[in-house]
């Protein structure tokens, strides 16, 4: 742009019953504020109006009447005059001279976000690959992180979403016995299959936490020596369980029975209903789920957390930690409950081997081998290279700005909520920040997905086409089981596609028709005279903008579900304002009424467009343009 523009270079037109020239913003230079250069003419008044954006008027020349909201006020040249949002106003010249005064105004938000240094490093659960995800699997954790990773970055945020699979999960194992075949050729089908789904699935993930890298087992091996120097791990004799029929150890998902604390059926090490850990072996009624058999109790030396250590380093590192209510309740719960010390290692040939000769045949519980592996993708999240070492990565993390934004099934709190920010906080670290982003189960047609019973809907039967996958995401955000759970049923999601789709499809149309027909001759980067619709409307975009952009952030705890419910309330709200307007874009409309009701469409679509985005990232453009 050139630094200095001539008088004759700028074009005189007549708004407002003035003479303006425009200032700014021009092509090429796009400023925080809109400006003109105005004249009433001796012996007139401009076009009494309101708008949304705050204005200033700096008179140069001239003297006359300023009348704001029905209150007058002589002005003179070197007078400033501030204009309220939505206030009509307008000035009036005296009969003997011109009134030449400078424009500027601004929009009531137009301060622009901080920028951040916070690394939002968003974690899902990586699934057990022993099997395909279905529609449940899908509804919880994953598309919910893609939604927030993609709103954050829209908004400028550092935002890194990380996505991987449970290999050492005994659940693998199982299967693979169950099965009759190699757990390494079951884990390598089912990892391959859930990538798959995930990249089906719109996932635009940033990192793959990879447990066969080379450094993987090298650096669990480093977090668990460093937990026995911290005092909280260590090697002593404990009872086992044992199927002499198998010829195995029964724990975790190889033992089956109920739980101690609640008496519901439990798996070993932690019960799915009510969160609570258990060695295996305390479970009552035990049996192998191979055989069926009840298993013989033994003792060996084995590994072992002292969950009250670890509960005390918790008590003094400086963590913050962010739960919905159920969560938060759990959490106190646990930290009243007596605890136990923990088994962490178990006779198999399934996961990472234990080093110390006191543990030969042993290999590590999956959690405890994945709670290394969290750490270390912690630090190439933040960092973008791998940590050389347990302690060097907690040494620099206590130094970096992040929010680890934590999405799961309330059927992992214990190792996720519980477990792992006592571990970390026993290594040292003390300037992390949590936030859990919890749901419950998503039912299929009032009953519980299984897989058994072939109850389900697979992710990658029905993620064959991007469009279709987006009116899934739409639908199944919609239905996201937040704080109770919901229901799939496929004819409702059926109406809804349709219904949808023609509500949005029509808002386009109209919109671009209005486009084609009037935008050339008005400038759409502000309003004209506001009306009192056009007031109450731009409030109301703006409350449903505002709505949107908290709904995933830390305060109101990252909820996809209350996004998408905002998203078709803002598509209720443009609806009926183009209905509204209609009579707006007539022969006989006043130009500048037209204008505003314009300006405030082209907004709020935009608005739309870009959030819907975030749930659509394909058919948006194909339904909105």
């Amino acid at each position: 742009m050139e630094a200095i523009r001539k008088h004759q270079q700028f074009k005189i037109s007549r708004e407002y019953d003035t003479q303006l020239k425009r200032l700014y913003p021009v092509p090429g230079l796009q400023t925080p504020f809109g400006s003109a250069y105005a004249t009433v003419d001796a012996g007139t008044r401009s076009q009494p109006h309101q708008h949304h954006e705050h204005e200033t008027f700096v008179i140069l020349q001239g003297q006359g009447l300023f009348v704001q909201d029905g209150h007058k006020e002589r002005v003179a040249s070197g007078d400033v005059l501030y204009i309220k949002p939505f206030s009509e106003h307008y000035l009036e010249a005296d009969a003997a001279c011109d009134i030449q005064f400078m424009s500027i105004w601004w929009e009531p938000q137009n301060l622009a976000e901080q920028p951040s240094s916070t690394h939002h490093l968003i974690f899902t659960p990586p699934p057990t690959p022993n099997g395909d995800l279905h529609l449940g699997h899908i509804c919880g954790p994953y598309i919910a992180a893609d939604v927030i990773r993609r709103q954050l970055q829209r908004k400028g945020k550092n935002a890194h979403l990380v996505v991987g699979t449970d290999k050492s999960q005994s659940y693998v194992d199982l299967k693979a016995r169950q099965r009759a075949q190699p757990t390494q050729g079951l884990f390598e089908h089912y990892s391959q299959s859930i990538m798959q789904t995930f990249r089906h699935a719109g996932m635009a993930f940033d990192s793959v936490y990879d447990c066969d890298a080379k450094g993987h087992a090298p650096f669990v091996h480093d977090f668990i020596h460093r937990l026995q120097e911290r005092g909280v791990l260590h090697h002593q004799t404990h009872d086992y369980a044992w199927c002499e029929h198998c010829n195995l150890e029964v724990f975790d998902a190889f033992a089956r029975g109920e739980c101690p604390s609640c008496a519901q059926p439990s798996n070993g090490c932690v019960c799915e209903d009510c969160g609570s850990p258990n060695n295996s072996y305390d479970l009552d009624r035990l049996h192998c789920m191979l055989c069926g058999n009840t298993p013989q109790l033994k003792s060996q030396t084995k590994a072992v957390l002292n969950l009250h250590a670890c509960r005390e380093h918790f008590a003094q590192a400086g963590l913050q930690i962010d739960a919905p209510p159920r969560l938060a309740t759990y959490l106190r719960h646990q930290e009243l409950q007596p605890q136990r010390d923990y088994v962490v290692s178990f006779t198999g040939e399934w996961g990472i081997p234990a080093q110390a000769p006191a543990l030969a045949g042993q290999t590590y519980l999956a959690w405890i081998e994945m709670a290394a592996g969290y750490l270390a993708a912690l630090y190439r999240g933040v960092f973008d290279q791998e940590p050389d070492s347990t302690e060097q990565a907690i040494d620099r993390l206590n130094q970096a700005d992040v929010e680890v934004i934590h999405l799961m099934g309330f059927d992992n709190s214990f190792y996720y909520a519980y477990l792992y920010p006592r571990l970390f906080a026993a290594l040292g670290l003390k300037q992390l920040k949590i936030t859990f982003v919890v749901n419950e189960f998503l039912l299929l047609e009032q009953s519980k997905f299984s897989t058994s019973r072939n109850h389900a809907i697979w992710a990658k039967d029905v993620f064959t086409d991007p469009v279709d996958t987006d009116w899934y995401r739409f639908y199944l955000s919609l239905k996201r089981p937040e704080a109770q759970r919901e229901n799939y049923r496929h004819e409702e999601f059926e109406q809804f596609r349709q219904d949808l789709g023609e509500r949005l499809q029509a808002l386009a149309s109209t919109h671009r028709q209005r486009l084609a027909s009037f935008a050339a001759d008005l400038d759409l980067q502000q309003g004209g005279a506001w009306k009192r619709l056009h007031q109450e409307y731009g409030r109301s975009f703006e409350q449903l903008r505002q709505q949107l952009d908290n709904a995933l952030s830390a305060p109101c705890g990252y909820s996809v579900k209350q996004f998408t419910t905002t998203l078709l309330q803002l598509v209720d709200s443009l609806v009926r304002f183009q209905h509204l307007t209609q009579e707006h874009y007539t022969a006989q409309a006043a130009v500048e009424q037209r204008h505003t009701s314009l300006y405030l469409e082209s907004a709020a679509m935009l608005g739309l467009r870009q959030h819907l985005a975030c749930l659509m990232p394909t058919a948006t453009a194909q339904l909105l343009g």
